[in-house]
């Protein structure tokens, strides 16, 4: 499943990474990916419009229950941040 905060991601991109398997989940967040190699570890991601990339590692197929979380991007900047120039010896020697 692709879940972010508030529940199930519909529509979110699914993909085993080095390869070009990739879904689309379902309106309950849920997703397929077939013709994997059982018992190889992999990488699966998932990305949907206006969210920061998830990802699991070591995932084995055939593996049932994997849950990937979505963080929305921040759209908004702290009003009271000041931005400070880089200076000093490190900075400089860049």
């Amino acid at each position: 499943m692709v879940v972010d905060g508030e529940g199930p991601v519909a529509g979110a991109r699914v993909r085993i990474q080095a390869t070009a398997k990739a879904t689309l989940t379902g309106p309950d967040g849920s997703f397929v990916v077939s013709g994997l190699v059982e018992g190889s570890p992999l990488t699966v991601s998932a990305w949907a419009d206006g969210y920061y990339c998830a990802k699991a590692e070591g995932i084995v197929p055939p593996a049932e229950a994997v849950t990937l979380t979505l963080r929305l991007y921040q759209t908004t900047d702290n009003p009271q941040y000041e931005w400070i120039a880089p200076v000093g010896e490190i900075c400089e020697t860049w």
